[in-house]
């Protein structure tokens, strides 16, 4: 369909997101005929590169910081360069174009043609409501000290941070509605462009603001300009079912790695609406780019071990436990499984050292879709609450980011499992001080898939 209105549909992306980039491209232009901008982040894929994968696509490059990165996120720089490239999207624009502002991890379906007959001339600025007020807003928040633990804000220290980033009257400020950045539509908005990088970037040089997130942002930057917001139905950015009412799929947690690996993998089987319309646009890829995102994303994590693993592991009526798991792909995994192989699936959290962010996220998600009736969750001490289960009655334990468990406490667990059991060890972007072969397990056997690990019971 070719729409009426003058529209720019644009991508941001970099050598990491490229491949999801391209899918949510292809799936795009198969149902809107339109002028198409990606701009790329980075150095790694020149212009006739790009230019060879997307056709007719305007390639457009954003690489240099034009800010002092402070020094806690020097290591964030391709992330910070990202979300400034969204805001020059925005002011770059075109008077009077309608400007798609799209996140690589979307996918569309037909209905996402039917837009065009909702947006007028007066919008400066449209998208689907995520939380009613933006003081509800919990990733704006960091939650990881630069020492790497995690810690939460109270609600006294995220005032602060409010007032110092968006002055004396952010009380007012922060009831306004905050969109999802999943599809946004801007319209002769450059001057709100130019607010929300200011307001961005002055949220950098505080420690408690989580640099991801440039939503916050750009909601108290409409509001501070006056400008009246439209929001869109739920179905132009939806987190739930693709096939019916739905326009598109905006994929959660990096949900879109998950798929994208199983398809890599030719595991086509529970795969969800993104990944099941990612599908149809695979083999439109390179070989030398699905060679390069299976190195880029796959080997670095071994994820393809862990669900090949559970793909083998997972049998009817066996009992799960999951540790201290902020790893969502293992979770939501099993989650979709738990109703078809009348699973027992405990989730246990640390009381005293949650990851607040990672497991907001995960009930979220959880609940959002269907799976959270069928977990059984816990908040407790995963060192010692081994205690509460029988020997020999665990079929499988999963064990997320387990640095600060000693041997004692994997023997202690090793004694729940079951003959024919499997504890999975997952380190990942962690080291372990643990030496697995030293701990004697009786009838144990370790299968090194580095960095995760799989105790087998014998």
């Amino acid at each position: 369909m070719r729409p009426t209105l003058p529209i720019n549909a644009t991508w941001i992306s970099d050598r990491h997101f490229l491949v999801p980039t391209l899918l949510s491209i292809y799936s795009f232009r198969k149902h809107v005929e339109t002028y198409i901008r990606l701009i790329y982040t980075d150095h790694y894929h020149d212009k006739a590169e790009l230019q060879a994968l997307l056709p007719n696509v305007e390639i457009q490059f954003f690489t240099e910081l034009d800010i002092t990165i402070p020094n806690h996120l020097q290591a964030h720089q391709a992330t910070i360069l990202n979300r400034l490239a969204r805001m020059h999207a925005v002011e770059s624009c075109s008077k009077d174009q309608y400007l798609f502002l799209i996140d690589s991890d979307t996918i569309f379906s037909k209905t996402i043609s039917n837009l065009v007959n909702l947006l007028t001339p007066k919008v400066k600025i449209s998208g689907v409501v995520e939380y009613e007020e933006v003081a509800n807003a919990y990733l704006y928040f960091a939650t990881k000290t630069n020492t790497g633990s995690t810690h939460s804000l109270s609600q006294v220290r995220k005032n602060r941070v409010f007032e110092a980033v968006f002055g004396s009257n952010w009380l007012e400020l922060v009831k306004t509605p905050q969109f999802n950045n999943g599809f946004l539509v801007f319209r002769n908005a450059s001057v709100l462009a130019q607010q929300w990088r200011a307001l961005y970037i002055k949220g950098l040089s505080n420690p408690s603001v989580n640099h991801q997130d440039d939503q916050v942002p750009l909601a108290i930057a409409t509001q501070q300009l006056n400008i009246k917001t439209t929001p869109l139905p739920n179905q132009y950015n939806s987190k739930g079912n693709i096939y019916g009412q739905y326009s598109m799929y905006h994929a959660w947690m990096g949900r879109w790695q998950w798929d994208l690996i199983k398809i890599a993998c030719g595991q086509h089987d529970y795969l969800s609406d993104y990944g099941q319309i990612a599908l149809q646009y695979w083999n439109n890829l390179p070989i030398s780019l699905q060679a390069t995102f299976w190195d880029t994303k796959i080997k670095p994590f071994q994820y393809q071990q862990l669900l090949a693993n559970l793909q083998n592991t997972i049998k009817k009526g066996q009992k799960i436990v999951e540790l201290n798991s902020i790893n969502s792909y293992s979770s939501f995994w099993i989650a979709e499984r738990i109703e078809d192989f009348e699973l027992d699936y405990d989730l246990i959290f640390d009381k005293y050292n949650p990851d607040e962010l990672s497991i907001g996220f995960l009930m979220y998600t959880l609940q959002k879709n269907g799976f959270w009736q069928f977990c059984n969750v816990f908040f407790d001490l995963p060192q010692s609450c081994a205690s509460n289960y029988s020997n020999n009655s665990i079929d499988l334990l999963i064990i997320g980011f387990p640095d600060n468990y000693n041997a004692s406490f994997l023997k202690n667990w090793w004694s729940k499992i079951s003959k024919g059991g499997q504890i999975c060890l997952m380190l990942l972007n962690t080291q372990t001080t643990i030496d697995l072969n030293s701990l004697n397990l009786d009838s144990c056997t370790i299968k090194n898939f580095a960095p995760i690990y799989i105790l087998h019971k014998s």
